[in-house]
């Protein structure tokens, strides 16, 4: 579930980690996932992704605590936005739409996260930081 890989332009390894090490997340939601990008190829957005997959809201902030979706927005605070705002009953016809009271063109402008509220997410969605430590 680790693995490296050639960063492009460049000489160095990045590390890509396996979606299993998110913490709370059950092994049936994950190979759903894995699935569907294997069957229909990358998912284009953060909508895309909840439509294709129906995955769970806790599965999606998971994911997005632990920086799955920065392909889809860089930062974090307005993906949490964005799936808050999505309508995530299982029964209704518009699974993934937006609920239209706090769609994304109505965020807020909302504050970096500071050196310890990312590593305070990180340690919460993943168990562990890559970029700090607690103590330093």
């Amino acid at each position: 579930d680790y693995t490296l890989e050639g960063i492009a332009d460049s000489s160095y390894l990045g590390l890509r980690i396996g979606l299993r090490s998110l913490t709370n997340t059950s092994e049936k939601e994950i190979q759903k996932v894995l699935y569907e990008r294997r069957q229909n190829g990358p998912f284009k957005s953060l909508k895309n992704f909840v439509q294709r997959t129906r995955s769970s809201k806790n599965l999606l902030m998971k994911l997005a605590g632990s920086g799955a979706f920065s392909c889809f927005a860089p930062d974090v605070r307005r993906i949490f936005w964005e799936i808050e705002s999505l309508n995530l009953d299982q029964n209704s016809f518009h699974w993934g739409e937006s609920r239209g009271s706090c769609a994304v063109s109505e965020q807020p402008d909302l504050p970096e996260e500071s050196p310890w509220e990312i590593l305070q997410r990180e340690y919460a969605h993943q168990g562990y930081s890559i970029e700090m430590h607690p103590l330093s």
